[in-house]
């Protein structure tokens, strides 16, 4: 699952050469089944990441992860101006609409984060805190082993699953998971802020999909 930002009025800042411009309209006219059918659908993507880099504000994609904690610092440096259902729709997969005026504002803001020094003692935390996270999460790994090596000596089953072990180790299990420290999976980077910045400032407003 991730995010797909959609640019509504991108700027073009560099357009694809005739042929290839006339190739990807051809191929974007058709469904994905008959181009997967014709072996097309690596050209087809090919011109549209080539199209993509070209015009920044077109497009934009994070996974879950990486988008949590973008937009969250968004929202934390825009909150004079952008509003709660901003904030909110930020959230979701539900076509949500920044405005231009609204996009504009974020790259600029976002652009001014970083060149405080504030925000690269942010990003070097949160980056500990994620590293603090995973070597947390290794031990619960490690002892959510013993107990699978626990409930397949009991049930004589070597592919059991956690919901079909014996009552107290399931107890045990659903304690264990409780530990777990998500934040090891939501990374942040000063290059995805940047990467958002420029395409929201190029975007023309956008769409959160």
């Amino acid at each position: 699952m991730g995010f797909d930002l959609y640019g509504e009025n991108p700027k073009l800042v560099k357009l694809l050469s005739d042929e290839k411009s006339e190739r990807y309209e051809e191929l974007s006219a058709m469904s994905y089944s008959d181009r997967e059918k014709q072996d097309l659908n690596d050209e087809y993507w090919e011109l549209q990441t080539e199209w993509e880099n070209n015009n920044p504000g077109s497009y934009f994609r994070n996974n879950v992860w990486w988008w949590r904690p973008l937009w969250s610092f968004t929202c934390d440096h825009c909150a004079d101006f952008l509003t709660e259902d901003d904030m909110n729709g930020g959230c979701y997969n539900d076509s949500y609409i920044i405005t231009e005026d609204k996009a504009v504002a974020i790259a600029k803001r976002l652009k001014e984060a970083l060149e405080e020094p504030e925000t690269q003692v942010y990003l070097d935390n949160h980056m500990k805190a994620m590293e603090k996270a995973k070597k947390h999460n290794e031990m619960i790994e490690q002892e959510k082993k013993a107990l699978d090596e626990i409930a397949v000596a009991i049930t004589g089953n070597k592919d059991v699953a956690p919901i079909d072990y014996p009552k107290d180790l399931k107890k045990k299990f659903d304690e264990l998971m409780d530990k777990r420290d998500w934040a090891s999976s939501y990374p942040i980077s000063r290059e995805n802020i940047e990467h958002f910045a420029e395409f929201a400032e190029q975007s023309g407003g956008f769409s959160i999909c």
